[in-house]
């Protein structure tokens, strides 16, 4: 009975063991139950309200003095002055001119001693004229005289009371009184013609004299000086391009109130320019940028006007030439021969429903953008695009005002992905 008892025992214990081993068997082969929370994405958003917006097209180039005097001498010559500024020193690179102040004189005395010789002989010219007025005005008193003599005499002799001798006289003094008055004409008018061709011949000499001195032509800034007292002068020949003529001129004025800048402009951009569009001028390409985006001009910027676009294309480099003029009176950083940057405010609208461009994600070279729906999950839209501002650019299909728009985080999203939304703008002011 105990052997029987212990068998029974020891069954019991490997039914048990099998039956724990079957348990932990089937609860290693059974997967466990995992519960997954869906992944909240925070992004930055803006809420989109119609806004004015810019298009701008960007090109460089010279500005150069609307008017730009080269001044030369046309003989060579001794530089015996040159003439003095407002604060009675030498004139210079950099000194401020006004019309028609002396700039330069060579040695011109032998031109003067012309001048005054001629003038002298002008005089006497004169008093020649004078004398010979005096001559046909008495010229004229005779035949005057003579007429009434000569009636008289010939009515007395009609009535047989003097001689044919005494009529004879009288008519032979009355052609030599008309005689004289032609003598006495001609010579007045050989005086007249004598002082017109000397004060000719003077007027001549006077402008010879001029041009040994230097004026300035308008007011402005003296930017070369290539006389220097004492000196010996020679104007320069077969001189063609600007900047020779700058380097070898005797004196350069320009009018520092009035700059032109020639633009080269890529066909795709200049079809957007038109004349009398604003332009803003610098050489300073950050103080444009954050002039443009503020609205608001800083040191160093000048304002222009589109002056002139070309029809014609550039063979060269398929462009358009695009000349700019700047208004009077303003930033006077800008120089003669500074190379500046133009930016040309070629477009605009006041009400364009517009984004961030970082906003904007590609697809096959489509933009797309995220648009965050009232359960906060985010939908997918194709959009078009329309004029590029400074940092903007405008949506013409696929947005409308009031929408909230993803502008930063979009990487890590797709279509339907639940987002939060961190550093959201209630407007979609400047970015």
């Amino acid at each position: 009975m105990a052997l029987k008892k212990n068998q029974l025992l020891l069954a019991g214990a490997v039914i048990a063991l099998t039956g724990l081993g079957a348990f932990r068997l089937n609860s290693y082969l059974q997967p466990p139950t995992i519960t997954v929370q869906e992944r909240v994405i925070s992004v930055s958003a803006i809420t989109v309200e119609p806004q004015p917006l810019t298009a701008w097209v960007f090109a460089e180039g010279t500005a150069e003095a609307q008017r730009k005097a080269f001044l030369n001498f046309e003989r060579a010559g001794k530089v015996v002055a040159i003439g003095d500024d407002d604060s009675s020193l030498m004139l210079r690179e950099g000194s401020r001119v006004n019309k028609n102040r002396r700039l330069a004189s060579l040695d011109s005395r032998t031109n003067s001693a012309t001048v005054d010789s001629l003038t002298a002989r002008l005089q006497s010219a004169r008093k020649r004229s004078e004398e010979a007025r005096a001559n046909t005005l008495r010229a004229h008193n005779d035949l005057k005289l003579a007429q009434i003599a000569f009636e008289r005499t010939q009515k007395i002799h009609k009535d047989g009371l003097i001689s044919q001798d005494a009529l004879d006289r009288d008519r032979t003094a009355l052609l030599n009184a008309e005689a004289a008055v032609t003598a006495a004409d001609s010579a007045e008018a050989s005086a007249h013609a004598e002082i017109k061709s000397i004060s000719a011949e003077r007027e001549g000499a006077l402008v010879t004299l001029s041009k040994d001195n230097l004026f300035a032509p308008f007011d402005g800034l003296i930017t070369v000086m290539n006389l220097r007292e004492g000196n010996y002068y020679y104007p320069p020949q077969g001189i063609t391009r600007n900047s020779e003529r700058e380097a070898s001129s005797a004196i350069v004025v320009v009018d520092d109130n009035h700059f032109e800048i020639t633009l080269q402009i890529p066909e795709t951009s200049a079809a957007m320019v038109e004349e009398g569009e604003t332009v803003w001028i610098s050489a300073n390409s950050t103080a444009l940028y954050q002039s443009a985006r503020t609205g608001e001009l800083t040191g160093g910027i000048m304002i222009g006007k589109v002056w002139s676009v070309s029809p014609a294309l550039s063979l060269q480099n398929r462009s358009r030439t695009v000349k700019v003029r700047t208004d009077i009176g303003q930033d006077t950083s800008i120089h003669d021969g500074l190379f500046v940057q133009a930016w040309i405010a070629a477009r605009h609208k006041s009400d364009a429903i517009s984004l961030p461009i970082e906003s904007l994600s590609f697809r096959d070279r489509q933009p797309f953008i995220y648009v965050i729906e009232e359960n906060r999950r985010v939908t997918r839209r194709m959009v078009k695009t329309g004029l590029e501002g400074l940092g903007r650019i405008e949506i013409t299909s696929g947005l409308s005002a009031g929408d909230q728009v993803v502008v930063r985080g979009q990487h890590l999203l797709a279509d339907g992905s639940l987002v939060q939304v961190v550093g959201h703008k209630a407007t979609g002011g400047k970015q």
